[in-house]
């Protein structure tokens, strides 16, 4: 309520199926409830998802079919980016990564974009499509910190699900009110995130 009275319709709520109690400590059910609260008062919900190589090949047999069992139609899928070292073993091989795309090729085929839109974050790459390709040339392919704010559960504010290091801290979720302290440098031409693993963020 405190949301919709700041005037936001439409909340990202991170529900990583097959990998929620590797990734976050927040208990799955905790993640579903948040989400029915946020439906029952007439939010719209998108639903960000890490893919990872414990549950890329779950994407039609579980993840569709839970988000789509909660009366949600967006689902954006990460590619996991082990900023912390203990998640490296996590990460997706080159062909685990090619037999994902073929699952959300096949999950396209299968739900219609009004029923299930699936999308790729820019995680994965920004030379997947044409239409990566022309925003990030726009510098609107990273939304992080311009367009995408995430409170995290100690209410501190910040610009990407990925970025939520103390030192990419940008303000507070207070009164109801999103509290912006600082700007984030992001030029969004890339995955900031990436870049941060690449070691190239300043």
């Amino acid at each position: 309520n405190q949301l919709i009275s700041c005037g936001i319709r439409e909340v990202r709520v991170s529900w990583h199926i097959g990998f929620q109690n590797i990734l976050n400590n927040i208990p799955e059910d905790i993640v579903k409830k948040a989400i029915q609260n946020c439906l029952d008062v007439g939010l719209q919900v998108t639903i960000s998802c890490v893919i990872s190589n414990q549950n890329y090949d779950l994407l039609l047999t579980e993840i569709c079919q839970q988000v789509l069992r909660l009366g949600i139609h967006k689902l954006l899928l990460f590619q996991l980016l082990p900023v912390r070292n203990e998640l490296k073993e996590y990460q997706l091989t080159y062909d685990q990564k090619e037999k994902f795309f073929v699952e959300v090729k096949e999950a396209r085929q299968i739900y219609s974009k009004d029923i299930l839109f699936v999308g790729f974050h820019g995680s994965f790459s920004p030379k997947l499509s044409k239409k990566s390709i022309v925003a990030s040339n726009a510098k609107e392919f990273c939304p992080a910190g311009k367009k995408l704010f995430v409170i995290e559960t100690n209410n501190n504010l910040y610009p990407c699900p990925f970025l939520t290091q103390d030192q990419f801290r940008i303000g507070s979720f207070v009164n109801g009110q999103l509290r912006i302290e600082k700007n984030f440098p992001n030029d969004g031409e890339m995955c900031l995130a990436e870049k941060l693993l690449k070691g190239e963020f300043e």
